[in-house]
């Protein structure tokens, strides 16, 4: 998890040196919830075949990444 809140530092860096102005909030963590369930939701029977005890922190994260999606987009601005 830390790698991954280290590359959003990276994104929202990058954002503001490209548009000039601070990613929303808001949709970055949205995006960055969607992308985590999606994308363990892809990958996790390819792992599962390698490591099953990955695999369930893999589905753990995604369960987790789905509920913080429904809260934020239960407050959507």
């Amino acid at each position: 998890m830390a790698g991954r809140r280290a590359g959003m530092a990276a994104y929202k860096e990058a954002w503001m040196k490209e548009a000039g102005t601070p990613i929303d909030e808001w949709l970055a963590a949205t995006g960055a919830a969607w992308a985590t369930a999606v994308s363990n939701a892809t990958f996790v029977g390819a792992t599962a075949e390698r490591s099953v005890e990955v695999a369930e922190l893999m589905v753990e994260e995604a369960e987790e990444a789905v509920e913080r999606l429904g809260e934020l987009l239960s407050r959507r601005p």
